[in-house]
């Protein structure tokens, strides 16, 4: 018995589910949905509870070319968003080297602009290289070093140690860290919400600063956490009391700095 042959329209129609989309697009599956709820790829086929692809339309999306800033051609992943964002071209422009002997500063800078773009601020970092190449692209005239495998690396290098997004205070961030951080850590008798989370703030403050110890305003905490002057200002006197912040220095209008801390809490968890 003769085996048939898949006619040419056949072939044209083949469908695929979302984990052959995702490795055809070098993402995961969950990122994959995301795309295609905000129009960002060719819709899928719905035919009960299946969701399915053409290939030939995810292969000729995923192929598409498109300009850079400087009129070359490259390659735009379905899981980008498009090179027409206005967010992706001014990112670049803000953070082209003004020199040589810049790129590995400006590369870290160009992650936590797009760590500020919510769509980017989760990604994989492998998914973001056609916005690394356009970056490079029009950087390259004040890079010395020419490979862009060694800027692609300066860029994974960078986005892993990016803190706090572009556009982001260090408190904020650190503020927004502590409220889903683990507080196992913190003594049970600091049991006032509030104080936890500043506790946890101020621990997340020190490990951006290392060993250096950080500058923090009762004024800064006040809209962080909703509370009058007077209150953040005994919170600090008492995280200072309890061993859990060292003073280090005192601030004072007159030379405009606020006043110094640094975290001393054991970090132990509690014997019970």
């Amino acid at each position: 018995m003769s085996s048939t042959q898949p006619t040419p329209d056949e072939a044209e129609v083949k469908l695929i589910d979302v984990c052959a989309v995702a490795t055809m697009l070098s993402c995961s599956v969950r990122h994959t949905y995301r795309l295609a709820d905000a129009g960002r790829m060719p819709p899928p086929l719905k035919m009960g509870s299946l969701v399915r692809w053409s290939r030939k339309s995810i292969e000729e999306r995923r192929d598409t070319k498109t300009q850079n800033p400087n009129g070359r051609c490259v390659s735009v992943s379905l899981c980008k968003v498009g090179p027409q964002d206005e967010r992706i071209r001014a990112a670049i422009q803000r953070t082209l080297p003004p020199h040589i002997g810049r790129r590995d500063k400006m590369i870290f800078e160009f992650c936590r602009e797009l760590r500020a773009i919510p769509e980017f601020a989760d990604a994989d970092p492998a998914t973001l290289e056609p916005f690394v190449r356009q970056w490079y692209e029009a950087a390259e005239p004040k890079i010395g070093t020419k490979e862009f495998a060694v800027a692609i690396g300066a860029f994974l290098h960078g986005w892993v140690n990016v803190k706090i997004p572009k556009g982001e205070t260090a408190v904020a961030g650190a503020y927004q860290n502590a409220k889903i951080a683990d507080m196992s850590c913190i003594p049970g008798c600091i049991d006032h919400p509030s104080l936890r989370i500043l506790i946890e703030m101020c621990r997340e403050l020190q490990s951006m600063h290392g060993n250096r110890p950080f500058f923090l305003a009762c004024c800064t905490l006040e809209p962080l956490f909703n509370v009058t002057h007077v209150t953040t200002w005994g919170w600090l006197n008492t995280l200072v009391q309890l061993k859990v912040l060292e003073k280090v220095s005192i601030g004072s209008m007159k030379t405009r700095k606020t006043n110094e801390y640094r975290f001393i809490l054991n970090s132990q968890p509690k014997v019970h």
